[in-house]
């Protein structure tokens, strides 16, 4: 298993994307500047955090 750590696809922190912080039994991650959530064990879950939802929904003319 790779050391480097899980990152928020959507913030920056200097040069790079932001680390997540595991969360107990590291089963889940969480940004902390977004609230973006990544569980690695679990294929279906979904994200529901502000940015993950603007993908989801369609566009309603032309707006997200």
């Amino acid at each position: 298993m790779s050391d480097d750590p899980v990152r928020c696809p959507y913030c920056i922190q200097d040069d790079n994307f932001r680390p997540m912080k595991p969360q107990p039994k590291g089963q889940w991650f969480v940004c902390e500047m977004c609230g973006h959530m990544v569980m690695h064990d679990n294929p279906k879950f979904q994200c529901r955090c502000r940015k993950c939802e603007g993908f989801s929904r369609p566009l309603r003319d032309g707006v997200a």
